[in-house]
C-alpha cells in the first residue's frame, strides 16, 4: 500500500479520490484549507494547510504519490511541484488546448501559451497550461495529467450540470443552449477518481 497526498481532498473530485484510496487501504492524507469540511473516511490524516502560501513540513513528504486536485495557478504549483514524491498526477482541464473551435483536438495539440488576463476562459486554460508545464519539468516521465472536461456526479457544487434534470422535472417550455446537434460529453466525478487512482498505481 502507498502513502499518498491528495491537494484539495474534501470537495467533489478530490473527495471521490480520497474515499477510492482510503478504500483500497492506502495511507491518505487530505491537504486542504478548513473551509471545506466533509466525513472524510477512517484513517484518513488531513493537513491544514492554503496552497497560495508555504506548505507546512508535514506535507512535504516522502510520498509515493501527490493527486493534485485543485492546482489552478503556476504559484502554486512552483511550490507543490517541490514536495518529495515518487509520482506527481494534476488533474488538469481541456480548457488547456489552444484552439477548440473544430473537433477532434487530439492530446498532442498546442496549448495556450499567450494569454490575456482579461480573457477568463484563456486565462484559466492558460494558467493551467502552465501548471502542466511545471509539473513535466519537475516530474517528467514520473507523472500523470488528466484533461478531463465538463465533469459531473456527486457532490457537485457548480450546478453546471444538476440544474438541467431538475429544471426538466418542473416541465413545461425552458431555454437550453443550442445547436441542438452539439456534441457534449460528461465525465462522472467517480469515474474520473477511479482512473486517476489507477494512474497512479499502474504508473500510466
Amino acid at each position: 500500500m502507498a502513502k499518498i497526498l491528495v491537494l484539495g481532498g474534501t470537495r467533489f473530485v478530490g473527495r471521490h479520490v480520497v474515499e477510492r484510496l482510503a478504500r483500497q487501504g492506502h495511507t491518505v492524507f487530505a491537504l486542504h484549507r478548513g473551509q471545506t469540511r466533509c466525513d472524510l473516511p477512517a484513517g484518513v490524516d488531513e493537513i491544514f494547510a492554503d496552497r497560495n502560501g508555504p506548505l507546512p513540513e508535514t506535507a512535504i513528504g516522502p510520498w509515493d504519490a501527490v493527486i493534485d486536485v485543485n492546482g489552478q495557478l503556476p504559484e502554486q504549483l512552483w511550490r507543490s511541484t517541490e514536495l518529495e514524491a515518487r509520482w506527481y498526477l494534476f488533474v488538469s482541464t481541456l480548457n488547456v488546448y489552444a484552439d477548440l473551435s473544430h473537433p477532434g483536438v487530439a492530446e498532442r495539440a498546442a496549448t495556450i501559451t499567450e494569454f490575456s488576463s482579461e480573457d477568463e476562459a484563456k486565462a484559466y486554460g492558460g494558467s493551467k497550461a502552465a501548471c502542466e508545464r511545471l509539473v513535466q519539468a519537475r516530474f517528467g516521465e514520473c507523472s500523470t495529467i488528466l484533461r478531463p472536461g465538463i465533469i459531473v456526479g456527486p457532490w457537485d457544487y457548480t450546478g453546471r450540470f444538476s440544474y438541467w434534470p431538475r429544471r426538466a422535472v418542473h416541465g413545461g417550455e425552458f431555454i437550453v443552449p443550442g445547436p441542438a446537434s452539439r456534441a457534449l460529453q460528461f465525465v462522472d466525478a467517480r469515474d474520473l477518481a477511479s482512473f486517476a487512482v489507477r494512474a497512479i498505481g499502474d504508473r500510466i
